[in-house]
């Protein structure tokens, strides 16, 4: 293909092929499960079914489901009844204020409720079952909770039946730890849904709690397969995050109008950016490696999990100036846009190293940040895996 920029470049020589390879592992996967209806969900999803549609068959049954952590972990608290229950299956980061944990349990009102203090509060996740404050908070409210999570889930469980979610069935994500199939699986254990999930996801964590629960796999890595791997990818997984960006906000809520069950999406500021401007050249220069591929016009004819990763691996472990300057310059879709790198002066590190560490910890693409301050070609990822297995 003629290459129109570096943005373009990325997304056909590294992105590409790890998009195809994952997109026919998949074929591969769901065809031995006898499996014809795949479920992508969003917002990780809108790219792997467009890819997965261009580079497969006609014969698969394929839908793109509106589902996100909080609609689907709201719905399950019904199920889970506890303070204790509802926060171990919740994804927050490191850190945290209060308030991100409030919002978490779906009653908007219950923030007008919680004093300052409360909402300001800095929590570590690691903590949470500590978070007495909380607890009690939770325990004060639990009747609103549990009301909010049973009209929430009566909602999603009519969503599900209106778009055919029964029978054997296949969703696919970006995945991790493999927390929306955990309340998917929690939800519909307890409702008139008959179906059997398989879960296929670019990678399961090693350290998932629902690997040997559920019925999953993970392309890149998962549990006892590829964990060496993991530990290098784990220093480049928000760049990987970026690249599935979805041209609509996040799933917020189900209701209905009418008979009719119906998405509200929440406003994205960060679709009309400059930063998702550059994704979408990613993922359109992907697109076409993969059209390539499939048409014969490409003279690579593996799709070998080392041939898929490859590219992919090298640019992000071993990242070249030109790479640092573009796709380090991409934002998280956050409530204010936060850069992957957002590195100072190498000069400015010598005069504060303490800045250093504080902003290694907050960065978001941790080889790049190091590359882009310490400039010698160094293998980052595997300096930072062994540092973090001693530490």
């Amino acid at each position: 293909m003629e290459i129109k920029d570096i943005y373009t470049e990325f997304g056909y020589r590294d992105f590409g092929p790890l998009m195809f390879g994952f997109c026919k592992w998949l074929e591969r996967e769901i065809r031995a499960e006898d499996i014809t209806k795949v479920f992508f969900l969003s917002r990780d999803g809108f790219f792997m079914k467009k890819v997965f549609d261009a580079v497969t068959v006609a014969e698969f049954d394929t839908h793109y489901l509106y589902a996100s952590r909080r609609l689907l972990q709201v719905a399950s608290i019904c199920d889970k009844q506890t303070y204790e229950n509802t926060v171990q299956t919740m994804y927050f980061p490191r850190t945290f204020k209060g308030s991100k944990l409030i919002k978490a349990w779906g009653c908007s009102t219950l923030l007008n409720e919680a004093s300052v203090e409360l909402k300001e509060k800095i929590i570590n996740r690691n903590n949470l079952l500590d978070e007495t404050e909380f607890k009690a908070f939770f325990e004060e409210n639990r009747d609103e909770i549990i009301k909010n999570s049973l009209e929430e889930k009566r909602a999603l469980i009519d969503y599900l039946k209106e778009n055919s979610f029964e029978g054997k069935l296949a969703i696919v994500d970006i995945g991790w730890f493999g927390n929306m199939q955990n309340s998917l699986e929690t939800i519909l254990s307890n409702c008139d849904i008959d179906c059997e999930i398989y879960g296929y996801y670019l990678g399961v964590n090693p350290e998932s709690n629902y690997f040997a629960k559920y019925k999953m796999r993970g392309f890149m890595f998962e549990p006892g397969k590829y964990e060496a791997f993991y530990k290098k990818e784990q220093f480049f997984e928000n760049v990987l995050e970026v690249l599935f960006s979805a041209p609509h906000g996040s799933a917020a809520k189900y209701y209905y109008d009418g008979d009719e069950i119906k998405v509200q999406l929440e406003d994205s500021k960060y679709i009309t950016t400059e930063s998702f401007g550059n994704i979408k050249k990613i993922q359109d220069g992907a697109y076409e490696y993969c059209f390539d591929k499939v048409n014969g016009n490409n003279d690579i004819d593996e799709d070998t999990w080392e041939v898929s990763i490859h590219n992919i691996y090298r640019s992000l472990t071993y990242p070249k100036k030109k790479i640092l300057d573009s796709v380090g310059e991409l934002c998280l879709d956050e409530e204010e846009p936060v850069k992957l790198i957002n590195a100072r002066t190498t000069r400015y590190y010598i005069i504060h190293p303490k800045q250093f560490i504080r902003d290694f910890i907050d960065s978001y693409w941790k080889v790049g940040f190091m590359k882009k301050v310490i400039k010698l070609n160094l293998p980052y990822a595997s300096i930072l895996a062994k540092a973090k297995a001693m530490f």
